[in-house]
């Protein structure tokens, strides 16, 4: 391979991870040593310690002589480039008189990269261009300078951290004839493990060194050696035509004349009955027979246990279906018990007024069937008659109680309602609803609580103070004929409280402010969320209490 041949060469990667390319100059790179080379122009190298040697100069003395005299070497700085925040480094030998601005130039060659995206630092400060890199390095040798890259180029994108990068090669790819080429460019990382040293020759003229071809190629994997074939013993041992003699000898010594030999630590084996081939299969028979009872018994326990199982399952649902009807006669029961003792319905009472003329009139007729006289007769209807007044007046109070209890509840529900947040159904419905507090819904919570607070007993006189407090605070923002008479009421149950009255002397005065404030509340004016609320809005005729002085709406 020559020198000449190598330009239409595609680069090839090793299995070090470094790309072999057909002549590289200043990296060490192992190839074959072209045949066509005169000996004189190449000599061996023999020990990888060996390295590169400067070229001599020759000079002319004042006699015509030529002297050989070496080259001048000025001191280098090897400069490790730490690319940030990528992590992959660079290695440039530059001498340590040079500038920053050269750094830039000969690593922007390097690595394919313009020097107007670089930023050199040394230690977090950046470096001027016009900088001399004897004048940063605390060494002779070395320096680490810090790289940092405004835009990574995409041939840089994909490297690791702590990744040697030597150089950057653009390869121009021919496809055949009618297809334009295609440079596509090659980043030559350096592998941490370097194959052995095989040889080479380095040329004279040129200085190129030739390396041995194993240094490019992928090692050959060893097939494994074929096993020889493993055979069973029947086919081993047929047809055998001779007997097997082992390579060690063994005698036995037998007793004779004159010599007595110790038995007591002989044992006697005698040859059992012989096994033949009916007696073997006449026993595999009864094995298989045992073995398939056994198999039988398996599978009959195996459906016992299934059938067993099945059967507790159905036990058991019956009693949990037993017990849920239970339970709901029970509920069922004691719901029809709660809707005489303590009706709250239209539907509860009416449930009552016809027990009760069924109960009348059953009544009636056995009075009527009796066999007494007249007299006990009317005495009797007289004694049912102030029976049926006592429950229609029991059912009247349980229905005064049902009709304040459903009003406070229904009141209760409509503030609730006005404090309630709003949910947004999402297009999609697996994202759910969205919750959405607006200013109208938390207005209409602080009233709500302010209202709640109000109905609370058993409170203290500063607690019951301080939610009075609050109240007329709140109803004070606005000035009206019904704003005015809660701040009315509030000072005057203030002024009773602060003279020691008793709750049950105020429950008439608590009453009227509650009443008052509730209408408050509902009024759009002053909670704007109660417009969403009522069926038909009202005009100020009708509530003259709420309407806004002219001087004093906001």
């Amino acid at each position: 391979m020559t020198e000449e041949s190598t330009d239409n060469l595609a680069p090839e990667v090793n299995g070090e991870g470094e790309i072999a390319a057909a002549e590289i100059v200043p990296d060490k790179q192992n190839f074959d040593p072209p045949e066509n080379a005169p000996k004189e122009d190449r000599e061996e190298i023999e020990h990888p310690e060996q390295g590169f040697e400067a070229a001599p100069e020759t000079s002319v003395t004042q006699d015509g002589a030529e002297r050989e005299e070496p080259l001048f070497v000025e001191n280098k700085l090897e400069i490790k480039c730490v690319v940030l925040p990528e992590g992959f480094v660079h290695y440039v030998n530059l001498p340590s008189s040079v500038t920053i601005m050269s750094l830039y130039n000969h690593v922007s060659r390097d690595l394919r990269v313009e020097p107007t995206s670089m930023r050199l630092s040394f230690r977090g400060q950046l470096l001027p261009e016009h900088q001399i890199l004897s004048e940063i390095s605390e060494s002779t040798t070395s320096l680490v300078l810090n790289l940092e890259l405004e835009y990574v180029p995409r041939h840089l994108a994909l490297l690791q951290k702590y990744e040697n990068v030597s150089t950057v090669l653009p390869i121009q790819m021919f496809y055949g004839e009618g297809i334009p080429p295609q440079v596509i460019t090659v980043v030559v990382v350096k592998g941490f493990h370097h194959k052995q040293f095989m040889g080479g020759f380095r040329n004279k003229k040129t200085y190129t060194e030739y390396h041995h071809a194993v240094a490019q190629t992928d090692a050959k994997k060893k097939e494994p050696k074929p096993k020889p074939p493993c055979y069973s013993r029947d086919t081993q041992t047929a047809g055998t035509s001779r007997s097997q003699q082992t390579k060690r000898e063994a005698w036995t010594q037998m007793a004779r004349p004159g010599l007595d030999i110790d038995t007591s630590g002989d044992r006697i084996y005698r040859a059992r009955p012989y096994f033949s081939a009916q007696a073997l299969h006449e026993l595999r028979v009864l094995k298989s027979i045992r073995v398939q009872a056994h198999i039988r018994g398996w599978f009959a326990r195996r459906l016992a246990r299934r059938l067993r199982e099945e059967e507790e399952v159905k036990v058991e649902e019956k009693r949990k279906e037993e017990e849920r009807q239970r339970v709901q006669h029970e509920a069922k029961r004691q719901k029809e018990i709660q809707k005489r003792t303590h009706p709250r319905t239209a539907a509860d009472f009416s449930v009552l007024y016809n027990e009760l003329e069924a109960w009348t009139l059953q009544e009636a007729t056995k009075i009527k069937e009796s066999d007494t006289d007249a007299k006990e007769k009317g005495l009797a209807r007289q004694e049912l008659l102030k029976k049926q007044t006592k429950l229609l007046q029991t059912i009247d109070k349980l229905q005064i109680k049902a009709n304040v209890e459903n009003k406070k509840e229904k009141t209760k529900g409509s503030l609730a309602a006005m404090a309630a947040h709003k949910n947004w159904k999402h297009s999609k419905p697996e994202l759910g609803q969205t919750v959405v507090e607006t200013p109208f819904t938390v207005r209409a919570k602080e009233l709500l609580d302010l209202y709640n607070g109000m109905q609370m007993k058993g409170l203290s006189v500063d607690e019951r103070l301080d939610i009075l407090l609050h109240v007329k605070w709140t109803v004070k923002e606005f000035e009206c004929a019904l704003t005015r008479e809660i701040v009315e009421l509030i000072d005057r149950e203030a002024d009773l409280l602060n003279r020691g009255r008793k709750e049950k002397q105020l429950e008439g005065l608590r009453q009227r402010m509650s009443n008052l404030f509730l209408q408050f509340c509902e009024t759009p004016e002053f909670n704007p969320e109660a417009i969403n609320h009522q069926r038909v809005p009202l005009e100020f005729t009708t509530r003259p209490l709420v309407k806004l002085d002219a001087t004093k709406k906001r």
